[in-house]
C-alpha cells in the first residue's frame, strides 16, 4: 500500500510533459470529502487530501475528489455499467435515480435530473449518520445489543446493520442467545461465509435472512424517501460477490414489497443489481470529468 498518495500517483500517471500526461485528475475515494477535501479517507495513512493542492503539486488543471458512492452513482450512467433485474417495474427515463451501496460500510446516493435544462446531479450520504429503522421485537433486541457493544456510538446506524464488516454483529447477537458472554471472546468471523456457508452453520443461514429483511428495509425506506421512479440499484462489494444470493433472496423481496403494500407507488420502481461495482465506480470519475470538465 503506497504511504502517501504522491507514491501512488506516481505508479500510474506517465512521465510529466509527456503526450498522455493529463490535465485533469478524477479520483474516487472511500471517505468525507467536503470542498473538494478528504478529510477522512479509507487510507488513513494518507491523512487529509485537498485536491487543489495536488493539482498544484502535479501540474494540472484540477484533482478532483469524489466521494466513491458519488462516483458510483455517476457511474450508472455509463454504457459499461451491467446490471440485472430485480424487479421489472415502470422505469421513468427521466426520473430520480436511487442507489444502496453494499461494502465494507454503506452508503447511498440519488442521482437527478433538472427538469429546465437537463443537468444532472449528485446527493451522497454514508448511511453511518442515518439511524437503523428497528420494529419487531427481534430488531429492537439487536439494536440493543449493538450500541451495549459499541458504547462510541449512542444509537445503531443502518451500516451497523448491513453493513459487511458490521455483519458479524448479527452473528454475535444469536451466539449471545446461548452464550451471553460471547463478545468476551468472539469467534472469527468472515463476511463471505454468510453467503457461501462451507460447513452447513443454520446460525449463518439465520444471519443472511436477518441480513436481507433489513436489506429489504433500507430499500423500501430510501424509494420513500427519493421517490426513485428512475429505478433503485443495489451496488457494492458485498453485493458484487453474491449477486446470485441478491437475486434468489426471498427475504429482501417480501420485506420489501411488505413495506410497499402501504405505498403503491414503491411497486413500480424497477430495481436493479449492479454486477460490476468495481468498474462503477471508476466509470463515475470518467462520466464526471466529460460532464464538468470537458
Amino acid at each position: 500500500e503506497p504511504k502517501t498518495i504522491e507514491e501512488w500517483f506516481s505508479g500510474i500517471l506517465p512521465e510529466k510533459g509527456s503526450i498522455n500526461y493529463p490535465c485533469q485528475i478524477v479520483i474516487s475515494i472511500s471517505g468525507l470529502v467536503v470542498d473538494n477535501v478528504v478529510l477522512d479517507s479509507c487510507v488513513e495513512i494518507w491523512g487529509k487530501l485537498d485536491g487543489a493542492e495536488l493539482a498544484t503539486r502535479f501540474g494540472v488543471e484540477n484533482v478532483i475528489f469524489l466521494n466513491d458512492i458519488t462516483g458510483a452513482a455517476w457511474g450508472l450512467l455509463s454504457e459499461n455499467t451491467t446490471t440485472e433485474v430485480l424487479n421489472e417495474g415502470k422505469k421513468v427515463e427521466s426520473g430520480p435515480i436511487a442507489m444502496l451501496s453494499q461494502g465494507t460500510g454503506t452508503g447511498e446516493a440519488v442521482l437527478l435530473t433538472s427538469p429546465s435544462n437537463g443537468t444532472k446531479f449528485v446527493m451522497t450520504t454514508e448511511m453511518w449518520v442515518a439511524e437503523f429503522p428497528s420494529h419487531t421485537e427481534q430488531e429492537w433486541e439487536i439494536y440493543e445489543f449493538m450500541r451495549k457493544h459499541n458504547p462510541e456510538h449512542p444509537g445503531v446506524e443502518a451500516a451497523a446493520t448491513i453493513g459487511g464488516n458490521n455483519m458479524k454483529m448479527l452473528y454475535y447477537y444469536i451466539l449471545s442467545k446461548k452464550d451471553p458472554n460471547v463478545m468476551d471472546n468472539p469467534p472469527e468471523w468472515k463476511t463471505q461465509d454468510v453467503f457461501e456457508n462451507p460447513n452447513q452453520d443454520p446460525l449463518l443461514d439465520q444471519v443472511k435472512e436477518m441480513y436481507f429483511t433489513a436489506l429489504g428495509k433500507e430499500m423500501a425506506v430510501m424509494a420513500t424517501k427519493y421517490l426513485p421512479s428512475g429505478g433503485i440499484y443495489l451496488s457494492g462489494g458485498v453485493v458484487e460477490a453474491n449477486v446470485s444470493h441478491v437475486l434468489a433472496s426471498q427475504q429482501l423481496k417480501d420485506e420489501y414489497f411488505r413495506l410497499a403494500s402501504t405505498i403503491p407507488a414503491l411497486k413500480d420502481y424497477p430495481i436493479y443489481v449492479v454486477t460490476t461495482p468495481d468498474s462503477v465506480t471508476l466509470s463515475g470519475g470518467i462520466v464526471y470529468a466529460q460532464t464538468f470538465l470537458i
